[in-house]
């Protein structure tokens, strides 16, 4: 069966296109979600479609990286622990948000320092999470990456 020849210039330029759709898509997403969830107060039937939909993005999007065995980059340790504590701070923060607009009274009574610990704790098991999610995606791109190299290295190997 013959192979279909596609031009280098013309799939780079449908990842551009892609990429362009993400990024105008996605904040309008999170812009509806919230709007509809903090500021209109409907129920949650109401918005779920949009939330499956912005979870589905990067699910997709990380499947396809392991996949295709495409690497990443190179992430420094910095800038993993950089991405961990900017994930939870922002559940935290929105979490918070929440939590006060919804419990605000019993926190006036009962005094601020329940607040804080429910923050306290909402940040260190988002961080928790966010790293066990983000090893169940670095690990099996770098193990798949691994196996491409071992391929190519052996194919290499058999060429000579």
């Amino acid at each position: 069966m013959a192979k279909k020849i596609v031009d280098e210039r013309l799939q780079k330029f449908q990842g551009k296109i892609s990429k362009e759709i993400i990024n105008i898509l996605v904040p309008f997403l999170i812009l509806d979600i919230i709007y509809k969830s903090d500021i209109s107060h409907v129920s949650f039937q109401n918005y779920s479609t949009e939330l499956y939909i912005l979870g589905a993005i990067p699910i997709y999007m990380i499947f396809r990286y392991i996949a295709s065995g495409n690497s990443i980059g190179h992430i420094s340790k910095i800038s993993i622990v950089i991405s961990l504590f900017s994930v939870a701070g922002i559940i935290t923060i929105v979490g918070g948000v929440t939590n006060f607009y919804n419990y605000g009274r019993y926190y006036q009574n009962v005094g601020i320092g329940y607040f804080v610990a429910t923050l306290v704790i909402m940040f260190i098991s988002s961080a928790i999470l966010s790293a066990i999610i983000m090893a169940a995606i670095f690990i099996p791109i770098n193990l798949r990456q691994k196996q491409i190299n071992k391929k190519l290295d052996q194919e290499e190997n058999y060429n000579k």
